[in-house]
């Protein structure tokens, strides 16, 4: 790493700065280039498309400052692209066979470049009186230019990409239809553009471009007692309770029950039963499939469960476990009645594979 002076970093030696690699965009890097603004058309407000909100004044004096202290040359530069329609015009310019002015005649273009990223960057060189500076050129289309727009953010702290930002980044890919309007899709194209994300921000900007794009679900999740019984109030042929209430209509308590807490719940039945001899019913549901496990494999392996803990219960002394297992949520809409739970023990509960 050399931290230079902006006179010294200038002088360097272009293939001395770092040059990243947007191979997994299908976007080539070719050179490291320095260029004169006044050649560059950039412009934050028609070209950043991948943010909300352009940069704030005090992140345009923080990389003001920061430029003035000395530049990384392993830091990227910022990124441009040629906006000529001759490839040649550009590999004869890049290997330093015409001049910039013969470039500019050649395209027709006082601006034969368009800035990709870097917009913050370049304000604050501009700031600090720079008239040029050095530019990754990159080839791409426009698709996957603008998603690299949306990845480079990322690797800058201050500027990291916001939750907002990713959706609409995503959106506009839908909306113009780069993408299709499935959630399998939008959780791939995700995971290709924003690698580092962990699951939990993937599944909030999922679930919110889902909601808000109207895309299509051929499953129902249950993601809280509140959508549960948005269910049983709006759907359900019949009224459950589901938060260990007394049902007075059937005389047992309800509760509802998601992957990995049947132990909780067969404990808390016993208690129940102990001090008021009622049982406890159970409404279950599982989570979406994945390419592992179809929902009828996870109601399955819940079932499974179920049996097993059954067995230990009854190795301490206890005959019969004060529960009736009502069946599970509705999820697969294509399938199944969604006003009805589906009872414990029949075919669609136990098939293979779903239709996904």
């Amino acid at each position: 790493m050399a931290i230079l002076s902006i006179e010294n970093f200038l002088e360097v030696n272009p293939n001395q700065i770092a040059m990243p690699d947007w191979s997994h965009l299908d976007v080539v890097s070719l050179k490291n280039v320095k260029i004169p603004f006044d050649m560059i058309f950039i412009d934050d407000e028609s070209l950043q498309h991948t943010k909300v909100e352009t940069h704030t004044p005090q992140e345009i004096e923080t990389l003001r400052m920061s430029f003035s202290a000395g530049v990384d040359t392993q830091e990227f530069p910022g990124g441009v692209v040629f906006r000529g329609s001759n490839k040649e015009d550009l590999n004869l310019w890049l290997e330093g066979e015409i001049s910039n002015a013969e470039l500019k005649l050649r395209t027709g273009m006082n601006k034969p470049f368009q800035l990709v990223y870097g917009f913050g960057r370049n304000e604050a060189q501009v700031e600090l009186g720079q008239k040029e500076w050095f530019f990754t050129v990159l080839s791409g289309t426009p698709d996957q230019l603008e998603d690299v727009q949306a990845a480079e953010n990322e690797g800058h702290p201050k500027r990291i990409n916001k939750e907002i930002d990713m959706r609409l980044h995503l959106k506009r890919k839908i909306n113009s239809g780069r993408i299709p309007k499935t959630e399998e899709a939008i959780v791939r194209e995700f995971k290709r553009i924003y690698p580092n994300r962990d699951a939990s921000t993937r599944g909030r900007v999922v679930a919110a471009i889902i909601e808000e794009c109207n895309v299509p679900q051929p499953f129902r999740t249950y993601t809280s007692s509140a959508r549960i019984q948005q269910w049983i109030d709006n759907h359900s042929s019949e009224t459950y309770f589901i938060g260990g209430e007394l049902d007075k209509e059937r005389n047992n308590y309800g509760v509802s029950i998601g992957p990995g807490y049947l132990y909780r719940v067969l404990a808390q039945a016993a208690r129940r039963y102990r001090k008021t001899g009622r049982y406890t019913y159970v409404l279950a549901h599982v989570g979406s499939p994945t390419k592992k496990q179809s929902i009828h494999e996870k109601r399955a392996k819940m079932i499974e469960e179920l049996e097993e803990l059954k067995k230990d219960f009854q190795a301490c002394g206890m005959k019969d476990l004060p529960v009736h297992f009502m069946g599970f949520l509705p999820q697969i809409r294509d399938e199944e009645d969604m006003k009805k739970l589906v009872p414990v023990g029949t075919k669609t509960t136990h098939r293979a594979k779903d239709a996904a």
